[in-house]
């Protein structure tokens, strides 16, 4: 199901990981889309980036009892079961809990549940984990999760979050590109938000290559047309004079993942690294 290399006596994401997780999370993206769907070398470094933050924070797990938060398809689950925690995911999508306990493997429960009404007792977990979800929850949502992360933590416990980086992502003053995020945060403004419920926060950020990274840039359309007259302008049609928006674009992609592996960079865990600030640079 898995497939987990050992490195300097850590677990490590490999390349038939990361392919094998890829494929996984692409066949479900096709199958729920309604229009035509391929394989892209952005979306490719972005899920690495994704399974790679989870070797990255494994200094930071206390503990044994693991609490995911946002899990999705449940590859994050599976490395940190395969790298010794007893793990307990939840995700609050019915679709992606059932796909994640097919593909499951022994010391992981899946649970369909609310991140802000967790379902769980006092004290329960060692660490709580999660990798972007703060993005996605109002501001009410947001701080019902933290206050219930606090709760299901033991004494010494950890929350570990992972949130888009809004200054590495948009200009001053832009919307979230993403229509599923609530809000997206800088460094200061995470850790105050955190800081209201927990006593001692630290923040930190994710660095990769320079391809790696200008490739998330273009990918988010980050730039001065977009932030301030592509998008504005976009959001003005849409309400004003709906008949005079774009009509749907076309576009021709492989569905052969077998090719476009063939042509893929390489993603090491070594590609990415976490720095204390997190600037204009860090995702």
């Amino acid at each position: 199901m898995k497939r987990l290399t050992a490195s300097t006596g850590e677990w490590s994401v490999d390349r038939e990981l990361l392919e094998k997780e890829y494929r996984e999370s692409f066949r479900l993206t096709t199958e729920r889309s309604s229009g035509r769907v391929g394989p892209s070398v952005a979306g490719f470094l972005l899920f690495a980036r994704h399974l790679v933050t989870y070797e990255l924070i494994l200094p930071y797990v206390n503990g044994r009892e693991v609490l995911e938060v946002g899990c999705n398809l449940g590859y994050g689950s599976r490395f940190l079961a395969a790298s010794g925690f007893e793990v307990t995911a939840i995700d609050n999508d019915i679709e992606v809990i059932e796909e994640a306990r097919r593909c499951s493997s022994p010391g992981i429960r899946f649970t369909e549940a609310d991140a802000a009404r967790l379902p769980f007792e006092e004290r329960s977990f060692d660490t709580v984990i999660g990798l972007q979800i703060l993005e996605h929850l109002t501001p009410l949502d947001a701080d019902r999760f933290l206050e219930d992360c606090a709760r299901v933590l033991r004494p010494g416990g950890n929350l570990i979050l992972v949130t888009p980086n809004r200054r590495f992502r948009m200009m001053p003053g832009q919307r979230a590109v993403n229509p599923e995020h609530t809000r997206e945060f800088t460094q200061r403004q995470v850790a105050s938000l955190v800081g209201a419920h927990f006593g001692e926060v630290k923040t930190m950020g994710t660095r990769s290559t320079e391809f790696i990274e200008e490739t998330e840039h273009r990918r988010m359309g980050r730039s001065v047309w977009k932030a301030y007259v592509a998008g504005p302008g976009g959001t003005f049609l849409r309400k004003h004079a709906p008949g005079l928006k774009p009509g749907p674009k076309c576009a021709a992609f492989t569905q052969d993942l077998d090719l476009f592996f063939e042509q893929a960079p390489t993603v090491e865990t070594s590609d990415f690294r976490l720095v204390e600030r997190a600037g204009t640079r860090a995702m």
